[in-house]
């Protein structure tokens, strides 16, 4: 009997089209398992490019929870913490915050954990000397984000109660 080893590639070392066929379906998944009184809001993978729409089209938040805020989910990991994509991250304060409060939810796989944090609050930990400042390559440009360790916030297990902000 042959003895197969199940080889894992994490996320972000995946090709470009894997990535794409699953991207945020993982955290999305986990959003929608922690949180009640949700409804779905934003773009997910249309079947146009993105890239010629109005930031604050192209960055909706992911979904409305409670009819009180906005949500936008993102997976991250302990490795490589938690990276904001400056661009996006200034449409959503500057276009979706002025309407209603942006809470943000970030979904660790790698650990079953998750963190809802509201953006006032990333506004303070993005000014912190713990943030650093890198680029993801985008087709044909660098765009900047923010990074933030994952010890900077306090998680809560998959499936335990977690209140909103």
């Amino acid at each position: 009997m042959t003895k197969t080893t199940k080889h894992t590639t994490n996320f972000a070392d995946k090709s470009w089209g894997a990535r794409f066929d699953t991207m945020g379906d993982i955290s999305e998944a986990a959003f929608e398992r922690n949180h009640e009184k949700w409804t779905r809001y934003g773009l997910n993978r249309p079947d146009f490019p993105v890239a010629r729409l109005p930031l604050a089209t192209r960055y909706t938040p992911d979904y409305i929870l409670e009819g009180r805020y906005f949500v936008e989910v993102q997976g991250c990991s302990p490795r490589a913490g938690i990276k904001l994509k400056i661009e996006k991250y200034v449409a959503i304060e500057t276009a979706w915050h002025t309407v209603m409060p942006v809470l943000y939810f970030f979904w660790d796989s790698s650990r079953n954990m998750f963190v809802t944090v509201p953006l006032q609050d990333l506004n303070k930990l993005i000014k912190s000397d713990q943030t650093t400042l890198g680029t993801f390559k985008d087709p044909g440009v660098e765009k900047p984000y923010w990074q933030l360790k994952t010890n900077m916030f306090e998680w809560t297990h998959d499936g335990e109660e977690a209140g909103v902000a």
